[in-house]
């Protein structure tokens, strides 16, 4: 019985002491800063793969916090929503991302459900956006295994970075959020998995619900797992189910969600003087387009387009490298 005892507890310090030590290595990274292209900074704690093996390529794992987490200065709170338990239930090595937000990621209210998706991503959510793509870029990331997950206004800003991005991603975890059911058609297949507690007094469980149905609908493989009577806190059984990290980790970018994008196809585009251009959409912001013409990419503001051009531009959204 002693020797049980003895083996118990010291198993016990062992994993004590190796999550202490996990939450040291995430604290050390916690010292990112990326410059997008409107000249605004994004904050960020990344930690990298342990061992990086020649030729291999690591998942790219991306949390969002809630509205707790946010500051205009680095803030290690952003973890308290999920975060934490998120990084310590790791089951891979792989690539770990935490952004800092300052002002809400999708800009979207929570109270009040029905929620209607910003025809522009808001600026946290460009910054992002940019920042992802410059790790995928810069990092060994696995484009096939770029995984998100998000709490709170954090779900919802996962929501709004897979509609607007929907070819990056291969699978999310959404955490008493909800967001947009209309746009479920175009993350269809990418696979979710949804979380939210009956009782939440803050974001409405029916904004996860539409989501789920209307995945449904579209045919999309979603899980929506109900809280029987738990409130809004519910992310630390979420993030810290080693089952959910399993099943996050097996999920492969379905190459369909990546189809060439019609933009992608030459087509005249009209300058706002009335001139021809025949080139590839190739990627756009808020207020600028990139063309390719005669091979080379060309920088546009969007008022140098005819209206014609713009308008057809609000229907398709920038596009993912």
């Amino acid at each position: 019985m002693r020797t049980f005892l003895y083996f118990f507890l010291t198993l016990c310090i062992s994993v004590t002491h190796a999550r202490a030590a996990d939450l040291n290595r995430l604290k050390e990274a916690d010292n990112g800063s990326f410059k997008a292209t409107d000249g605004s900074t994004l904050l960020y704690a990344l930690t990298e793969p342990q061992k990086l093996d020649k030729g291999k390529r690591y998942p790219l794992v991306i949390f969002l916090h809630g509205a707790g987490g946010r500051s205009a200065t680095r803030k290690w709170d952003r973890g308290k929503d999920g975060g934490w338990n998120f990084f310590q239930t790791m089951t891979e090595d792989c690539y770990y991302f935490m952004p800092q937000a300052n002002e809400n990621w999708s800009g979207i209210g929570w109270g009040t459900v029905p929620y209607k998706m910003k025809e522009k991503p808001s600026k946290q959510m460009q910054r992002l956006v940019e920042c992802i793509e410059w790790l995928i870029k810069e990092k060994v990331v696995d484009p096939d295994r770029v995984y998100v997950a998000g709490a709170s206004m954090g779900s919802m800003g996962m929501w709004d970075l897979v509609c607007r991005r929907p070819g990056l991603f291969a699978a999310g975890i959404a955490c008493c959020g909800g967001f947009d059911a209309s746009q479920a058609p175009k993350i269809a297949r990418i696979k979710f998995r949804i979380f939210h507690g009956d009782k939440d007094p803050w974001v409405p469980i029916e904004g996860s619900q539409v989501m789920h149905d209307a995945l449904k609908a579209a045919g999309a493989d979603v899980n929506f797992h109900i809280y029987k009577g738990r409130d809004h806190f519910v992310w630390g059984p979420t993030f810290g189910d080693k089952k959910n990290l399993d099943w996050l980790f097996k999920q492969i970018r379905a190459k369909s969600t990546h189809p060439e994008p019609e933009g992608e196809k030459p087509r005249v585009w009209t300058s706002a003087d009335g001139r021809k251009l025949t080139g590839t959409l190739e990627d756009k912001g808020d207020d600028w387009v990139k063309l390719k013409i005669k091979g080379k990419v060309h920088t546009l503001k969007l008022e140098k387009l005819s209206r014609e051009d713009q308008d057809y531009l609000k229907t398709h959204p920038p596009l993912s490298r």
